[in-house]
């Protein structure tokens, strides 16, 4: 059994704009999302940039390696670079 072409077109018009209506919501959804993601990752990146100058501020008044990597939790290694960085200047 098939449909007449007549029908045959509408009912492809219609089911291709009920896939428009479906996929629109989604999409919307998945660019909040994404959106959402970016906060969160531009918001921890400000943090950690606002660490890195607190301990820049920091070997800059003479604390120790070992000291600042206490007090602002980052690593040895991630201290001993701001502080090779802050001698290059």
């Amino acid at each position: 059994m098939t449909l007449p072409p007549e029908l045959k077109r509408q009912f492809r018009e219609e089911l291709e704009q009920y896939e428009a209506e479906v996929k629109m919501p989604l999409i919307s959804s998945m660019e909040e999302l994404a959106k959402e993601e970016g906060i969160q990752i531009g918001k921890q990146e400000g943090v950690q940039e606002g660490i890195q100058r607190v301990a820049i501020n920091m070997l800059r008044q003479g604390m120790s390696i070992d000291e600042v990597a206490s007090l602002t939790q980052l690593s040895m290694d991630q201290v001993e670079q701001l502080l090779t960085q802050i001698e290059a200047q």
